[in-house]
C-alpha cells in the first residue's frame, strides 16, 4: 500500500496532493476512529467499500461530521474515494433519518472530543 492511498480495494483510491497538504485525509482517518468509538464499527470498515447497513450508516455519519467541519462535498468525496453526490446524499439522509433530536444526541460526543488536547474539532453553526 502506498503512502498516498487511503484504502485499498479492487479500485485503488488516491487522494489529491492538496488533500494531503491540508491534512484532510488524516483528519478523516482520525474522525473515523472516533466514529468507531460511538458506533462500534471498525474504522477500516468505515473507510472501506462494504455496504452493510451498519457500516454504511457509520460512513454517512463520518461524512456529515466532515461536512460540518467545513469541508466541501467534492473534497470529502475525493479523499474518501466516493462521488460528491454520495456525500450530499448522506448529509440529507442522516439528519432526516434520525430527526434533529436524535441527531443532536448522536453527535453530542463532538463536544467531548473538543476537550481532548490531541483532537481539534471545528463545527459550523446551524443553518
Amino acid at each position: 500500500m502506498t503512502t498516498d492511498t487511503l484504502l485499498k480495494s479492487k479500485k485503488e483510491v488516491t487522494a489529491s496532493p492538496n488533500d494531503w497538504e491540508s491534512g484532510l485525509v488524516m483528519e478523516i482517518k482520525d474522525a473515523a476512529k472516533e466514529v468507531t468509538r460511538v458506533t462500534q464499527v471498525p474504522w477500516k470498515m468505515i473507510l472501506g467499500r462494504r455496504r452493510y447497513e451498519d457500516v454504511a450508516v457509520a460512513r454517512m455519519i463520518l461524512w456529515c461530521i466532515m461536512r460540518n467541519r467545513g469541508y466541501g462535498y467534492s473534497r470529502i468525496g475525493r479523499a474518501s474515494g466516493r462521488d460528491h453526490a454520495c456525500i450530499m446524499h448522506a448529509n440529507k439522509v442522516i439528519p432526516q433519518r434520525y430527526g434533529h433530536r436524535e441527531w443532536a444526541v448522536m453527535t453530542s460526543w463532538i463536544d467531548e472530543l473538543e476537550e481532548q488536547p490531541e483532537f481539534t474539532v471545528i463545527v459550523k453553526g446551524e443553518k
